[in-house]
């Protein structure tokens, strides 16, 4: 019995596949990567309390009290560490 679908067709399908399967593995990392889905500890420093809770607000997708939140996070430490603004 003779098939419908060539040799050659299942073959170059099969390699396709393979191929797509391949750059989909090798994409995963990159997919994952960025902020971490949990706040960073609890600490004494307050830029970190205000840190916790810009990754909070990420979360919940409301960006922009998120950006001020991490913005008012590092001119706090920078207040501690001494740098200037």
């Amino acid at each position: 019995m003779k098939s419908i679908v060539s040799y050659s067709a299942v073959l170059a399908a099969s390699r396709c596949i393979g191929f797509v399967s391949v750059m989909v593995l090798a994409a995963l990392p990159a997919v994952g990567a960025g902020s971490a889905k949990q706040a960073v500890r609890q600490d004494s420093d307050p830029s970190v309390t205000i840190y916790n809770q810009g990754v909070e607000l990420m979360l919940t997708k409301r960006f922009p009290e998120a950006q001020a939140k991490f913005e008012l996070a590092v001119k706090k430490k920078s207040k501690v560490c001494g740098a200037a603004q």
